[in-house]
């Protein structure tokens, strides 16, 4: 026993004397003290996970006057239905306060902030009044008068104050009613303008939220998840990325074609990095494909079009990827695309960024649903070493190596320019068709 005080004593003094420990404890201190500066308090550093949790879903509602739906669970379990102002009025008091508890400074204008909201929810009103500071603020009152008569947003053990100056947010305890702060707010929707809005309102980068909370879901769309692939790409470090996914990347379309599909300018930007990585080097990107998705990209109905494409594509477009992916094979060494005959049954794309000695490492699932053939949808994004090293290890170099997936370049480039030749020659293929012998 003793001796196990001694060594600890003496574990306890190396570190004490270790030069890397202290400089990392004097920039800890440094950082701390530069957040105060800033008037940002300090985030408490625990290990143990928050003790209390609030998870809020908003949803449409079968109504007209309350149009949207809101689902609490977690310490505070209530459904309740709302107006469009007043779903906008929720929706940043609790991005808020999400915020301000991940210590960030919050929405520092949340009477604009409610505006904004309102107007995305909105879009269509005509109201020359409807966002007035004054109308807002009456309409903030009148929602906290309506939480509390209602109880929706108190719990056993937790409620939310407000306050009324501020218009901020706090959970407090029921029993002592002293300010919570290990709490973890989440909120989430399927609807595409809420979501749209919970994107937009991040006050951190997709990337950085990854990073703090190590999962992080992304929703659809310029603001979600084309931002966060943007900011996969958008550094000047080196990168590696492995993709697992339905059909080719956007960035392996042609020019013309993304123009056709009016994608972001964000998709376009990750684009240029892409090629710009392929000419430095800096920029390696490994993609698995279904030899069937290969040939998928040809099917065709009169009813819906191309398989893999939205209906205002065209042969002449899918020719014209189809040369590009071809292209660009024969052009840049840093560009692989492996055709297995084995079948991937999700959608997943990891990215390696060596940014320092330890490299961080991303894992983003995306939602598997059949428009994900057309478009980019919303995705997991994960922040974890050991998920990357895994599926790496074990689901990537599986389909790497196995005997029927073709890594050799020419072997691709010659399936790609039959498959192109068909479409040109002899037609799309029908849904049900068998690949051409």
């Amino acid at each position: 026993m003793k001796e196990s005080a001694a060594s600890s004593k003496r574990s306890d003094d190396q570190r004490a004397h270790d030069p890397v420990a202290h400089e990392l404890s004097a920039l800890r201190a440094s950082i701390d003290q530069l957040r105060v500066s800033l008037g940002v308090e300090a985030p408490h550093r625990s290990t143990t996970p928050p003790q209390h949790r609030l998870s809020v879903f908003i949803t449409r509602s079968a109504t007209t006057t309350k149009p949207f739906s809101v689902q609490c669970d977690g310490d505070i379990a209530s459904t309740f239905k709302l107006s469009s102002i007043r779903t906008a009025i929720f929706v940043v008091l609790l991005l808020d306060l999400e915020d301000r508890l991940e210590g960030g400074r919050g929405v520092e204008e949340p009477l604009t902030a409610i505006a904004k909201t309102l107007r995305a929810l909105e879009p269509n009103t005509d109201d020359p009044d409807g966002e007035s500071p004054e109308r807002i603020r009456v309409a903030v009152y009148r929602f906290w008068e309506f939480c509390q008569s209602t109880n929706h947003v108190k719990g056993a053990d937790v409620y939310l104050d407000f306050d009324d100056k501020r218009l901020r947010l706090t959970p407090k305890s029921t029993t002592s009613h002293a300010a919570l702060d290990s709490i973890k707010i989440e909120v989430t929707s399927t609807e595409p303008e809420v979501a749209a809005i919970l994107a937009q309102t991040l006050t951190r980068s997709p990337i950085e939220q990854v990073r703090k909370r190590k999962a992080l879901y992304v929703p659809p769309g310029p603001d979600g998840a084309d931002r966060l692939l943007l900011e996969m790409y958008d550094h000047p470090h080196e990168l590696t990325v492995t993709s697992l996914y339905v059909r080719p990347p956007l960035p392996s379309y042609p020019d013309a074609l993304l123009e056709k599909l009016a994608v972001s300018p964000r998709v376009l930007r990750r684009k240029a990095l892409a090629f710009e990585g392929y000419r430095t080097g800096r920029f390696n990107f490994y993609e698995v494909l279904n030899e069937q998705t290969i040939w998928d990209l040809i099917r065709y109905t009169p009813q819906t079009g191309f398989k893999l494409y939205p209906r205002s594509v065209v042969a002449h477009d899918v020719a014209a990827h189809l040369e590009n992916l071809i292209s660009i094979l024969s052009h840049y060494e840093n560009y692989h695309l492996y055709i297995t005959k084995m079948v991937v049954p999700f959608v997943v794309v990891t990215y390696d960024i060596k940014s320092s000695a330890l490299p961080e490492s991303f894992t983003v699932f995306f939602q598997a649903f059949s428009s994900a053939a057309e478009r980019d949808l919303g995705c997991f994004a994960m922040h974890d070493r050991a998920l990357y090293q895994s599926i790496s290890d074990h689901i990537v170099q599986w389909l790497v190596s196995h005997p029927s997936t073709v890594k050799n370049r020419g072997d691709v480039i010659a399936l790609l320019q039959r498959v192109r030749d068909h479409l040109v020659h002899s037609g799309p293929l029908s849904l049900d068709a068998p690949i051409p012998v």
